[in-house]
């Protein structure tokens, strides 16, 4: 049997008149809400497909916006001021694979977590191999006292000439750091190339 005209339907009984539209919206929406989402993810499909540049430079500007507080325009130009490569090697970016930002974490420690730093801290682009070997070279170099002298063309000596670059600051060593330098120096070879670094004359 067909309800009359202007007889609402039984669901909505004993709701007030002014608000019958915005409950009727509200049941339309969650008995479609499923087939809403799946039209949503294949045009999102769609368009990654058919604007894979475009999709590709937003998420750049938003990685670079939301983590770094950068743009595409400095990183194409930091590209260019490092003359296309790693600020440490001679790598070159992946067609796939952006550099990464490399950042003073003593300013904003970040992990797999927490990625966002102040923006005011910011220093080169850094291969991935780069990025992590200068981490551990910080950290080193945060436990000594006294003057490293790595050999003048080595990775070491880059990594501190660039070190120097945003953060000038003279690297010192300890008596304990002593022995340590002078084990990694007598190694089979170390992750950050401390095989490399020669040590002091009076050490």
């Amino acid at each position: 049997m067909s309800r009359k005209e202007g007889n609402p339907k039984p669901q909505y009984e004993g709701i007030p008149a002014e608000k019958k539209t915005a409950a009727y919206s509200k049941a339309h929406y969650e008995k479609n809400k499923t087939e809403r989402q799946r039209q949503g993810r294949l045009q999102a499909a769609l368009y990654r497909e058919k604007y894979p540049e475009r999709v590709r430079l937003t998420k750049r500007n938003q990685w670079l916006s939301q983590n770094f507080k950068r743009t595409s325009e400095w990183y194409e130009e930091t590209l260019v001021e490092q003359d296309g490569h790693c600020a440490l090697c001679e790598a070159l970016p992946a067609e796939d694979r952006r550099f990464q930002v490399d950042h003073d974490h003593a300013c904003c420690p970040t992990d797999k977590t927490h990625r966002k730093t102040c923006g005011e801290c910011i220093r080169g682009l850094l291969c991935e191999a780069c990025n992590t070997e200068l981490g551990s070279l910080e950290k080193f170099l945060s436990e000594i006292t006294g003057p490293l002298v790595p050999k003048e063309g080595t990775w070491t000596f880059s990594a501190l000439q660039y070190l120097k670059k945003y953060k000038p600051e003279p690297w010192n060593f300890t008596d304990d750091a002593k022995v340590t330098l002078a084990l990694a120096l007598a190694g089979p070879g170390a992750s950050i190339g401390l095989t490399n670094i020669q040590a002091p004359s009076q050490y």
